[in-house]
C-alpha cells in the first residue's frame, strides 16, 4: 500500500508529500522524483545525505538475448568488455538501434 502511495505521489509529481510520508525509507527514490522535476539541486542534497548514511541505490541491469544467449548488463560494471565477442556485439546492436532510428 506505502508503495502504491508513494508512486502515486512520483507520477503526480509531489515530492514534498512523499518526503512526509517515505522520511528516510524513500531517500532512494526521492532523488528521482526530483531529478523527474528537474530540482537538480534538491537531487544534489538528497544525494549527499544517502552518501552520509551510506545508503546506497541498487544498480540498474538490463538483459538482451543474441542467438538464444542472455547477456546481462549491470550499471558499473565493466567486467565484460574483457570476454571475448562482447565488444563486437555490443557495436552491432549499437549499429542496429541507429540504422533503425535513421
Amino acid at each position: 500500500m506505502l508503495a502504491a502511495m508513494l508512486n502515486a505521489c512520483r507520477v503526480h509529481g509531489n515530492a514534498n508529500l512523499w518526503n512526509e510520508m517515505a522520511g528516510s525509507v524513500g531517500q532512494k527514490k526521492l532523488s528521482n522524483i526530483y531529478a523527474s522535476l528537474n530540482m537538480w539541486d534538491e537531487v544534489l542534497k538528497v544525494r549527499k545525505g544517502m552518501e552520509r548514511k551510506g545508503v546506497q541505490k541498487v544498480p540498474g541491469c538490463s538483459s538482451t538475448e543474441v542467438n538464444g544467449s542472455i547477456f546481462e548488463f549491470v550499471v558499473r560494471d565493466r567486467s565484460f568488455l574483457y570476454m571475448d565477442g562482447d565488444v563486437e556485439m555490443l557495436h552491432c546492436i549499437n549499429k542496429h538501434l541507429k540504422f533503425g532510428q535513421g
